[in-house]
């Protein structure tokens, strides 16, 4: 079995994926297209395992209350403070690491960031 694979399909076949991502193909850069569209699949995939937990549903709101960087922030030091299983959260932890300005080791502290890090992920 490949997980890589695996997870691809799983991904390709997410509805809330499939729909939040289709709208960034009107973004004319792809370099941007690309990172947002990583950037959204991670985030769902923390935003569905904590729905999960909580008993209801993943839904495009509940997705975009998490897109400012404090509160994706927020979530993945959750789950990862809470012991959430690690391919829940680490492709956000991957994101949060991608930004100018930001250090992992900050995670769940953002009055330790430099601004840049807010400024990147915009």
């Amino acid at each position: 079995m490949n997980h890589v694979t695996d997870a691809q399909t799983m991904i390709n076949a997410d509805p809330l994926i499939r729909a939040m991502t289709a709208r960034l193909s009107s973004s004319t850069d792809p370099v941007w297209r690309k990172k947002a569209g990583s950037m959204l699949t991670a985030l769902i995939c923390v935003v569905r395992y904590k729905c999960l937990q909580e008993k209801c549903e993943a839904t495009e709101e509940i997705v975009k209350g998490y897109l400012p960087l404090t509160k994706m922030n927020e979530l993945c030091a959750e789950a990862k403070f809470e012991g959430w299983p690690e391919e829940t959260w680490q492709k956000q932890e991957g994101y949060l690491s991608t930004l100018a300005g930001f250090r992992i080791g900050q995670i769940g502290r953002p009055s330790e960031w430099r601004s840049d890090a807010l400024d990147q992920h915009g």
